[in-house]
């Protein structure tokens, strides 16, 4: 996202803003950041394999899956160290409870996250190998979407909601995309400047602040190949 105008004050006011809004609308809001953030880690870090974590016997509590997540990264840190997984709970549209997705950039031992996992069973799955169109934003679209379920502190399919605050993702620290922010005296110099390093963007959109919002924001996606090298990469 790049916003070319002064926006001195502009957190503290929509902060104010906020508060006054519909708790649900809030909420809406917080779910499609947390889908940004997922397909941003999943494209940064280049996320090609897909896991599929379930429980033996059925856990359709929040608290309990958070326990559970917390004991699996640290078998899996004492294992295999500080490698970088994403994990994206859901709950089962059969009713049996939460199952977790995760993006993983390497291939990692089935046998050793299956032990460390210790509640059920384990898939992993190449679809890169499998579809040669299949790249990271594929696969960020697809576990995205499981961030915006749940909204509105409902049960689903007999899962009991998200507790406020709890974390809608779970994923390896040390791993975040670097942020970038510059200035630009215009909005041509900003597209010239992002066609010169980039090359021609694939989807650009102008963003619908409001009136109200002193800023002109512009959304751009790019391929994956126009990204950097991950970490450790």
């Amino acid at each position: 996202m790049l916003y070319l105008k002064e926006a001195s004050g502009l957190s503290g006011r929509l902060e104010l803003e906020r508060q006054g809004r519909d708790p649900l609308l809030v909420e809406q809001d917080s779910a499609q950041r947390a889908k940004g953030e997922i397909r941003r880690q999943i494209r940064a870090n280049r996320g090609r394999y897909l896991w599929t974590f379930t429980y033996k016997e059925a856990n359709y509590g929040y608290e309990q899956l958070v326990k559970d997540v917390a004991a699996f990264r640290k078998r899996l840190r004492k294992a295999l160290g500080n490698v970088w997984l994403l994990l994206v709970p859901e709950p089962h549209p059969g009713g049996h409870g939460y199952h977790l997705h995760g993006a993983a950039a390497v291939r990692l031992p089935h046998g050793t996250i299956k032990k460390c996992w210790g509640k059920g069973h384990v898939w992993v799955g190449d679809h890169q190998r499998k579809r040669k169109n299949w790249n990271p934003r594929h696969l960020s679209r697809y576990l995205a979407k499981y961030a915006t379920k749940m909204v509105g502190g409902a049960e689903l399919y007999g899962c009991r909601p998200r507790p406020k605050h709890r974390n809608r993702y779970f994923v390896t620290q040390g791993y975040e995309p670097e942020k970038v922010s510059l200035t630009f005296r215009s909005v041509d110099i900003a597209h010239a400047w992002l066609m010169s390093q980039y090359g021609c963007w694939d989807d650009r959109r102008r963003l619908e602040l409001g009136p109200e919002v002193p800023v002109e924001g512009w959304w751009y996606s790019w391929g994956d190949e126009c990204l950097a090298s991950p970490p450790g990469g």
